[in-house]
């Protein structure tokens, strides 16, 4: 284990040198002052007699300017001893790596292979656990994050100098440098608002959810490399098929339960920056290998289905023709990653608005198809070193990321539906007052395709009600023009009965036909997903996905889906089941539910797939994110899981690159094993005696 030596010099280090600079922004005095409070503070934590009235009482006198000196200089001090304490997990990592001697380390991809395969997993086994390897990991905002992103990257540049500077080789001349950066951000940190001076936008906050794909964009291709060097290592004779192992969507511009800033505009606001964001990144990646696959065909021989492809889309597109047209024809890589280029840019340019039907890429598996056609003649000519170094990689983020970071799931209230559609049946006579209806009512009605169009917006409806028809016309519009894989689900909150499900599927219907374009083309599958969240909802929730299961008109729909086999995926809330029942109760609670879910799904023939909403906190489902997996009931999980990653961990888990690392790989880990490896039996008197 890493000793704390180091992680103390890094603490002495940074305290030392914000004194310089607290003594030099704000005199002597200030840093007298800072050391008292700190210092009682230590007293009265480790129960000195009397500390804590002295802490009381110099705080008490401070005046205005002396609290807002103490108050900035020991938010400043807290952030760098959380940016010790990370440099430090990564030290720890790393010694746990050179101890290993060459096996792979405790709780890692690796690890996970080899436990599976020292249980006797087969070859065929494993390939059909990866089949259904299915890990989404959702953010969510942080509304009350008030510290703005020039922080946090100064935070990433002192986390970096003071890692290098750590570095035995560097002379005393870059470590006199690397001493004056440091100074230099920490007078920024003291300089800079350290928080926005007005609350942060809805896009605000999706900028920083945004801020930390920054490391995971080369984090996926080290992950995926860890996955097929393991696999290599214990099934040398087998090809497998890699999945894309870690997926991500946000609900950050797509939450409107209980946000009136989030609406339909927003939505298509944040839709559209995350669309240009992923392709400005396959823009860059592309440029980068413009600049180095320059070889000629004079030099090396080019697979001749690239040069056919190369041909059909110069004669296609007179874009395309004058993209290429300033590169050598000889240089024929170079000219298909200029095509690359062209259509990318195309893409982008749709993403602003302008049209470029026909060139631009409409989906990620374009992209990958192109991609693939340039790597296959690198590696058939040999090249393959070159294919696995470079576009190994942007296939990895090609599959991983898409044309979007992040697919946009939808949150709404359940009674929000019910009100808006109300209206709708007041309007046509459908029903007088549907929110009284009993169950059964409202079912009868539901299971009737939607028989009014778009002239419902005419009714003199809400602005409730027509706000969320134009969501749903949003979200027609996007799958229409770019596929299914942009959205992630649409989420009810607080779903009580089965008609929860077929309202929002009646509003779906509703859209498709009510939104101009391609009206006859078949309805495309969108997720519907119930989130069970008190624990009555809990209890409740296998009966109530059992009824809806059991009506042919939700089975019907359920079968659009794209998936291999049909799957439903349920949502079930930590936060609420706390506070509603206690944390054993809601442990307990959440527990059964997910097992009585698996069994209600595979007698329906379907997949099923929980959607954790975990939090941070331990009351809100928090903790070591592998652990918990591995205290999943495994028939709840076969291989796939969603999860929320709330605003409040974004920072700790992604802003360092091999921090983000290791979490994936212990999500991965965990995933694995609790799916395939062996369990004991669970004493059935064990779950009675939990029960009671």
């Amino acid at each position: 284990m890493a000793s704390s030596t180091a992680l103390q010099q890094d603490v002495d280090l940074l305290g030392r040198l914000l004194e310089d600079i607290l003594e030099e922004q704000a005199g002597g005095d200030a840093v007298r002052l800072v050391k008292l409070l700190r210092g009682a503070a230590r007293e009265r934590r480790v129960g000195v007699p009397g500390a804590a009235d002295r802490l009381v009482a110099a705080i008490r006198d401070l005046d205005e300017s002396q609290i807002a000196v103490s108050v900035r200089a020991l938010s400043i001090s807290f952030d760098l001893a959380n940016l010790a304490e990370d440099l430090q997990r990564v030290r720890v990592l790393r010694e746990r790596d050179a101890s290993t001697s060459g096996a792979s380390r405790r709780e890692s991809i690796g690890d996970a292979i080899q436990r599976l395969h020292a249980a006797g997993l087969s070859a065929d086994a494993m390939q059909h656990l990866l089949d259904r390897l299915r890990i989404d990991l959702v953010f969510t905002a942080h509304p009350t994050e008030a510290k703005r992103r020039t922080t946090r990257r100064i935070l990433r540049r002192l986390r970096d100098d003071v890692r290098t500077l750590e570095q035995s080789s560097l002379s005393s001349r870059e470590k006199g440098e690397l001493n004056d950066r440091i100074l230099s951000d920490l007078t920024l940190l003291w300089q800079v608002d350290p928080i926005r001076p007005q609350r942060p936008t809805v896009m605000n906050e999706l900028d920083r959810g945004l801020f930390f794909f920054d490391g995971l964009w080369e984090v996926i291709p080290r992950l995926r490399q860890d996955l097929r060097r393991a696999l290599g290592e214990a099934y040398p004779q087998h090809q497998f098929r890699i999945p894309a192992l870690v997926t991500f969507g946000s609900w950050i511009g797509g939450d409107r339960d209980g946000n009136p800033f989030v609406t339909a505009e927003v939505t298509a606001q944040a839709l559209e920056r995350l669309r240009r964001s992923a392709v400005e990144r396959h823009l860059r990646t592309c440029q980068e290998l413009i600049e180095l696959l320059v070889m000629s065909s004079q030099s090396v021989e080019i697979e001749p289905a690239l040069t056919t492809a190369l041909a059909q889309a110069i004669k296609k597109s007179s874009a395309l023709r004058e993209s290429i047209g300033s590169v050598a024809e000889v240089e024929v890589y170079r000219r298909w990653l200029k095509m690359i280029q062209g259509r990318l840019q195309a893409t982008l340019a749709a993403a602003g608005g302008t049209q470029s039907e026909g060139v631009m890429y409409r989906d990620a598996g374009e992209l990958a198809t192109d991609v693939r056609l340039l790597a296959d003649s690198l590696s058939r000519h040999k090249g393959e070193r070159i294919s696995q170094s470079l576009l190994t990689r942007w296939l990895d983020q090609i599959e991983t990321f898409g044309l979007q970071f992040a697919a946009l799931d939808v949150r709404q209230d359940s009674r929000v539906h019910v009100d808006v559609l109300g209206e709708i049946f007041l309007k046509t006579g459908a029903c007088s007052d549907f929110a009284a209806a009993d169950e059964a009512t409202r079912q009868r009605i539901l299971k009737s395709a939607p028989t009014v169009g778009n002239e419902v917006l005419q009714f003199g409806l809400s602005e409730q009600a027509r706000e969320t028809l134009s969501l749903f016309k949003l979200l027609v519009r996007i799958v229409r023009a770019h596929g299914p894989e942009r959205l992630g689900g649409h989420v009810i909150s607080m779903t009580h009965e089965p008609s929860d499900l077929l309202a929002v599927l009646w509003l779906w219907k509703w859209a498709w036909k009510a939104t101009p374009g391609d009206t006859a083309r078949p309805l495309v599958y969108l997720p519907i997903v119930p989130l069970f969240e008190t624990i009555d909802d809990l209890r409740r929730g296998p009966d109530i996905l059992g009824e809806l299961l059991g009506l042919e008109e939700y089975r019907d729909y359920l079968r659009l889906s794209p998936d291999r086999e049909p799957t439903q995926v349920v949502m079930v809330g930590y936060s609420d089941s706390t506070k509603d029942g206690g944390y054993l109760a809601a442990c307990w609670g959440l527990f059964r539910v997910q097992d009585r879910l698996a069994e209600v799904t595979q007698q329906n023939g379907l997949r099923l797939v929980v959607f954790h909403g975990r939090g941070g906190s331990l009351g809100r489902g928090g903790g070591p994110a592998a652990r918990a997996i591995l205290s999943l009931p495994p028939k709840s999980v076969d291989g796939s899981l969603r999860m929320t990653e709330q605003g409040e961990v974004l920072a700790e888990r992604y802003d360092d690159p091999q921090i983000a690392q290791r979490h994936l790989e212990q999500v991965t880990w965990a995933t694995m094993l609790v799916t395939a490896e062996p369990q004991p039996p669970v004493a059935p008197e064990w779950l009675t005696l939990l029960d009671r």
